[in-house]
């Protein structure tokens, strides 16, 4: 961070003021005039600026309107949504939604370019001691106590070495709490 500009810094409050606020993307554009010594860009610009400090850019997929499928791989030509047949453009030719992501390599890297998060990330392997019968966090659950004994396969090939065997090993959780895949459904 010493080597941002001061300008920069006040880019990357501006968009964590944003977040955090929940405040609208034409809420964020006023901020420029409400205060025009601070130098606010509009969200547009911001959003450029710390794609460009992070490096990471995220990459956007046309999906269904109704939340039914992502127009990729099968369904990456397709106009239609293969679910419910609703149009993938709007008249003017623009996706009638996308969807926004950041894929999970780069974000790693960056992770491990700042020292206090790589710090945190060696955790499971240096700072995490296993009691047997006690629970205390995911390193100590069942699913990962037994990945830990067996060999990692690859392409059906099995590997001399078993998951999570190296201490640059990173371990991944995915938690869908609360996720519901599609908007028709009424559970989770």
């Amino acid at each position: 961070g010493e080597d941002l500009s001061i300008n920069d810094k006040d880019i990357l409050r501006a968009v964590a003021y944003k977040i955090k606020s929940h405040t609208t993307e034409a809420n964020f554009n006023m901020l420029q005039f409400a205060f025009p010594s601070a130098n606010v860009p509009s969200l547009k610009k911001a959003k450029s600026r710390v794609a460009f400090l992070s490096g990471l850019e995220p990459r956007h997929r046309d999906c269904c309107v109704n939340s039914c499928c992502c127009f990729v791989g099968p369904n990456e030509d397709l106009e239609v949504c293969p679910h419910c047949s609703a149009p993938r453009y709007q008249s003017n030719g623009q996706p009638q939604k996308q969807f926004s992501y950041v894929p999970v390599i780069p974000r790693l890297v960056s992770m491990f370019q700042n020292p206090a998060l790589a710090s945190k990330m060696k955790y499971r392997a240096h700072d995490h001691i296993h009691t047997p019968g006690s629970i205390s966090d995911i390193f100590d659950g069942s699913w990962y106590r037994e990945l830990l004994t067996k060999n990692v396969v690859i392409n059906g090939t099995t590997m001399p070495f078993t998951h999570f065997d190296d201490t640059r090993d990173i371990a991944l959780g995915l938690s869908t709490d609360g996720f519901a895949p599609f908007r028709r459904r009424k559970t989770t």
